[in-house]
């Protein structure tokens, strides 16, 4: 991260991004449900209703898989940065952008299958009792970690269209490197929780001396450091959680680990006992 600061970067221009597009959808609906308000004693009401529903359901299907599509394009973008990094390439953001054009129509066929089954996922959970709602929690869960591999698939594969072949590869992928995702994610997830633990100890010490000096504006000020400290860790551990996933996608299609990292360092995630 530190060798190539943008990476930091591209969260952000993302995030705004994404926003962006957000702001598009989101101002024609209020418009129109201002309309709809100025317009209420011109219009029978239940007719207004039943047409501006269907139109409603319509506008959603089409924003929820605009969002999954600028989701998957702009992760194929970073991941594909990320990745060239890793092979000691320069990194830039335009062509991070660049490149996820050229993909449009893999990111495409993956946005609408994803799409489709996520919504079905999500479908089936809301008509389903307790236990069922379980069992399609688990199955949501599944069906997350197989994809955990796709956007590098389709950065990799550039002949591949066919969503159904990327989650396969996907799959392939995340079986080869089970040991180490699960060791890198547990390692990651551990030291986030350890690091969340000490500094809500730290904020505690801190809050309790404020209250003892009858200091409000330091417990403000405490408060206010340790939620910005926070909102900073957890940002640099998720890029550093992408960029290891992408180590080990190319760890996985390679069979050697990207600089800076080594074999030794994925011998070492993951041992098994002699007997």
């Amino acid at each position: 991260m530190f060798q190539h600061q943008q990476l930091l970067v591209f969260p952000l221009v993302i995030f705004l991004l994404m926003l962006c597009i957000a702001a598009l959808f989101i101002a024609p609906v209020a418009v129109l449900f201002a309309a709809q308000g100025f317009n209420a004693a011109a219009t029978d009401h239940q007719v207004r209703t039943q047409s501006f529903g269907g139109l409603t359901g319509l506008y959603f299907i089409v924003v929820y898989f605009i969002s999954m599509f600028s989701a998957t394009f702009f992760n194929v973008a970073f991941y594909h940065e990320i990745m060239e990094a890793l092979q000691g390439r320069p990194v830039s953001i335009a062509n991070g952008l660049k490149f996820a054009c050229t993909r449009w129509q893999a990111i495409l066929m993956w946005s609408l299958f994803a799409g489709v089954i996520g919504y079905l996922i999500r479908a089936l959970e809301e008509r389903f009792g307790l236990f069922g709602r379980l069992i399609m929690a688990l199955v949501g869960t599944a069906w997350s970690v197989a994809c955990v591999f796709v956007i590098p698939v389709i950065i990799a594969d550039e002949t591949l269209f066919n969503p159904i072949e990327m989650l396969k590869k996907s799959v392939l992928t995340l079986k080869q490197t089970w040991g180490e995702s699960l060791i890198g994610y547990v390692g990651i997830s551990l030291g986030s929780w350890l690091v969340l633990v000490a500094s809500l100890l730290w904020l505690g010490s801190a809050v309790a001396m404020a209250v003892l000096l009858h200091s409000v504006v330091l417990a403000v000020m405490v408060a206010a450091g340790w939620l910005i400290t926070m909102i900073a860790f957890s940002y640099l551990t998720s890029v550093a959680n992408q960029i290891f996933r992408c180590a080990l996608f190319l760890y996985a299609t390679s069979g050697a680990m990207p600089h800076p990292f080594n074999n030794d360092m994925a011998a070492q995630a993951w041992k098994l006992k002699k007997s």
